[in-house]
């Protein structure tokens, strides 16, 4: 049962859209791109921020968003491409953050905290390189 004043929403069979016209389809992707656009520019944020965590979650809903049926598939393998630079980026800038307080962990004989900085390095070592982090990146952590 239904409150007072609410009616049910036409039934539409699961997976179809209406069709839209060209004008409309065009301005359906120009704002997806704008969407896709804002995604990357608060993933830079994050990065630069050192929120690799959080730049990896904004990459799997960017990652949704282009392998949408209305997503323009012309752009969608630049976003993609683009999003998996900054994320390669901000796991290297975090293993690079990581070593450095494990460092200081150390000099101020911290061992239990220096040792769980290192696992977190460790583990964020291991996303940069699925993410593209190259032989030179690997070669000066290891």
């Amino acid at each position: 049962s239904q409150p007072t004043g609410m009616r049910s929403r036409p039934s539409r069979r699961e997976g179809t859209m209406p069709v839209l016209d060209p004008e409309q389809k065009q301005k359906v992707e120009a704002a997806l791109i704008l969407k896709a656009t804002e995604v990357v520019g608060h993933m830079k944020r994050f990065a630069e921020a050192g929120g690799a965590e959080q730049v990896e979650k904004l990459f799997e809903g960017l990652g949704k968003l282009v392998k949408s049926k209305e997503f323009p598939t012309n752009h969608s393998r630049q976003f993609e491409d683009i999003a998996k630079v900054i994320v390669c980026a901000a796991y290297e800038l975090s293993v690079a953050q990581r070593l450095h307080e494990a460092e200081e962990k150390a000099r101020t004989g911290d061992e239990k905290a220096r040792n769980e900085t290192l696992t977190k390095a460790k583990e964020h070592f291991g996303k940069a390189l699925r993410f593209g982090a190259d032989a030179e990146f690997r070669a000066g952590v290891e």
